[in-house]
This record gives structure tokens, C-alpha cells and sequence, in this order.
């Protein structure tokens, strides 16, 4: 998967499946282990992810990547951290080289 984010060099949408297990192995209010950030390693092959309210962090190797975080993560994520049920889900991100 990692080499498929730099063929593609992260300008064209990946899509993103929250997984049942990712619901349930996941930690809420945790924007490195949360569900969310479990998902989007799997779909990109990073092994550092940061989900935050309105950003999200891509590392792959020593390039990041982000974007805003999507509406229905953000519904998402406050539902989990109220303690709602949640249930599995998929959304799309396209994620762009960050310079800062």
C-alpha cells in the first residue's frame, strides 16, 4: 500500500473503510490509536496517523501528508467520544503534501 500512495503521490482520493474491528480495537479520544487513525494505516500503509477535529496527518516514511477531516469523520468521532454507538463506515480523503 505504501508504494501505491507514492505512485500515486497522494493526489488522487483514497477511500477509507472503519471496520467493525477498527470500532472495537480502536481508543476513543486518542488521535493516534482511535478508529479512524486505525483505518486510514490500513489504507495507506503508514505507520503514523493523526486524526484531530479538523485536520488529518499522514506519514509515509519521511513525507506528510494531510487534509481537513471530512464532515462524517467528524460526526464520526463525536459520537465515539460521547460514548455512542457507532457503527462501521467508509469516506474518501485525497491527501496533499503538508509544508509546514
Amino acid at each position: 500500500m505504501l508504494a501505491t500512495m507514492k505512485k500515486k503521490d497522494a493526489k488522487e482520493p483514497i477511500f477509507v473503510a472503519v471496520t467493525s474491528e477498527d470500532i472495537d480495537r480502536g481508543q476513543p479520544d486518542d488521535a493516534y490509536r482511535d478508529p479512524v487513525a486505525r483505518a486510514i494505516k490500513r489504507a495507506t500503509g503508514s505507520r503514523w496517523v493523526e486524526v484531530y477535529p479538523d485536520t488529518l496527518v499522514v506519514w509515509l516514511g519521511e513525507k506528510c501528508y494531510g487534509c481537513k477531516t471530512p464532515d462524517s469523520v467528524k460526526k464520526f468521532l463525536k459520537a465515539l467520544d460521547d460514548g455512542r454507538e457507532v457503527k462501521p463506515f467508509g469516506f474518501s480523503v485525497t491527501l496533499k503534501p503538508r509544508q509546514d
